[in-house]
């Protein structure tokens, strides 16, 4: 029973850790976005300097990583559910009235045939 509440308390820390763990290890994977993001770092805050939350909106390919990031390796599989207030057809699929649907975030993001109709804009 303790390693349920356990798993309750800290499931904010776990997803945290997950994402910057797949963060790190698609960047030693990709040794030149490593060194891409470690010299915006370096040009943004210099060597000794502690990073701060307002420092965030200086670092735009830091802020493409973490997003990428999160697009590969979602940290929950499933979106929150969500129910149809009226009967709808999405693309010739009848979705009746209350349905409870989900969307698998996992596979949206690795399928290059829905990320053709997106595109990153730097804000």
């Amino acid at each position: 029973m303790v390693h349920l509440f356990l798993d309750l308390f800290f499931a904010g820390i776990d997803t945290t850790s997950n994402t910057i763990e797949w963060t790190m290890a698609e960047l030693l994977r990709n040794p030149g976005k490593l060194d891409k993001a470690r010299k915006e770092l370096c040009q943004v805050m210099g060597k000794d300097e502690a990073i701060e939350e307002s420092n965030i909106s200086k670092l735009p390919y830091l802020q493409a990583v973490v997003k990428e990031t999160l697009r590969l390796h979602p940290p929950a599989p499933l979106s929150i559910p969500r129910k149809c207030d009226e009967n709808v057809n999405i693309s010739g699929f009848n979705v009746p009235k209350k349905c409870t649907n989900t969307s698998q975030f996992m596979g949206h993001g690795k399928r290059s045939n829905h990320m053709g109709k997106f595109k990153y804009v730097q804000a």
